[in-house]
């Protein structure tokens, strides 16, 4: 079953993220104090690198948000389909190592 989390800073509701591991990974970076609760609700830039070897380059993608940026980053890890970057608005950048880690944490 998904659920639902809102995050907010103060007493706005700013963003709504439905997808379970997207939020986790959200809470295990608030926890682990990597980026701060304006970084994940502030926009990002999403780089998912192919596995395949034709690949030569790729184009960033500006995401709306970090928290979307964390839910195709998942998204992508999961299926294979490529190893992923993130820099947030603030300039943390996310390495596929992290991610995988903060995935994989409970």
């Amino acid at each position: 079953m998904r659920r639902t989390r809102w995050f907010s800073r103060g007493s706005d509701r700013l963003d709504k993220l439905s997808c379970e591991r997207g939020s986790r990974v959200a809470r295990n970076l608030l926890r682990r104090r990597l980026v701060s609760r304006g970084e994940l609700l502030g926009s990002a830039t999403l780089t998912v690198w192919p596995h395949s070897i034709d690949a030569k380059a790729v184009e960033p993608r500006e995401m709306p948000s970090l928290l979307l940026a964390l839910e195709e980053a998942a998204t992508a890890l999961r299926s294979g389909e490529g190893t992923p970057w993130i820099i947030t608005s603030a300039g943390t950048m996310l390495p596929p190592n992290l991610l995988r880690n903060l995935i994989a944490l409970p």
